[in-house]
């Protein structure tokens, strides 16, 4: 009788660890929070509607049809972000590659972008850096302290779920 050979220590994110199961519950936390304002929105709804920037109030009140569909479909690609990334803790998700290849996508862009956006905010209402004379003050405050920060959550959790762990080795 031989001896079981070990396993090679391999780089990977286990699909049931605590880190990735609550990171990913974050990630699907963060993005329903965005995506229940959207389909508010999209219902015809104006609770914190301003807070997002003038061009929405502007379009609620030329295209009310056209504004609910804009945040109908943004509602969808949010549902589908913040609940897809989920199928990764199955044992064998259909489709793992292309989802963690997504995934790891959408995480970087929303880490970034909001990161960025963050600092320009916080530049501007400093006034540490020029900003047009239009600039809505308190959309710019919102996103400074509420939906900037839930983007950056959102993308900072992906990326901590899809961070390869090292396996440990079999006996």
């Amino acid at each position: 009788m031989s001896a079981p050979i070990p396993t090679q220590t391999a780089r990977r994110t286990a699909p049931g660890t605590p880190r990735r199961r609550i990171a990913l519950l974050v990630v699907a936390a963060a993005g329903l929070i965005h995506t229940s304002f959207s389909l508010l929105w999209a219902a015809g709804g104006t609770l914190l509607l301003d807070t997002v920037g003038p061009w929405a109030s502007t379009l609620a009140a030329a295209d009310p049809t056209r504004l609910q569909l804009t945040f109908a479909i943004l509602a969808l690609v949010k549902a589908s972000a913040a609940l897809i990334p989920l199928l990764l803790l199955l044992p064998h998700p259909p489709l793992q590659r292309t989802i963690t290849a997504i995934s790891w996508i959408g995480g970087i862009t929303l880490l970034a972008v909001s990161a960025w956006r963050i600092i320009g905010n916080l530049a501007i209402l400093a006034q540490g850096a020029p900003y047009p004379a239009e600039t809505d003050h308190l959309s710019l405050l919102w996103n400074t302290a509420l939906w900037q920060p839930l983007f950056f959550i959102w993308g900072a959790a992906l990326i901590i779920a899809l961070i390869p762990l090292k396996s440990k080795r079999e006996p």
